[in-house]
């Protein structure tokens, strides 16, 4: 019995574990592209991003994932619902890093 409501406790915690990654992910509006460069504007400045594969993002698109740090990231593009892969050159910046940064 006690097995029963271990796992039953285990399945409950994972559940609400990954819902608050879901809850607490960052939210951005891609604002300006150029040259598979791009810039998503989000409650903590631009997000300054090179598109490497997946859906091909335009303005106007919402996303949604972790966006600080630098490197590799899968974000989730929800005016698609399809995912895209960015290098994140910089994070938090603001808005003349992102006008250099589109055209460097």
């Amino acid at each position: 019995m006690r097995r029963v409501i271990l796992r039953a406790l285990i399945l409950v915690l994972l559940g609400v574990f990954s819902f608050c990654s879901i809850a607490y992910a960052d939210k951005g509006v891609v604002v300006k592209e150029h040259d598979d460069k791009y810039v998503i504007s989000y409650n903590l400045g631009f997000l300054l991003v090179e598109w490497y594969g997946g859906y091909s993002p335009s303005e106007g698109d919402i996303y949604v994932g972790d966006f600080s740090g630098y490197g590799f990231k899968e974000l989730y593009c929800i005016s698609a619902d399809a995912e895209t892969r960015f290098w994140v050159e910089e994070y938090m910046a603001d808005e003349d890093e992102a006008w250099e940064f589109l055209y460097d």
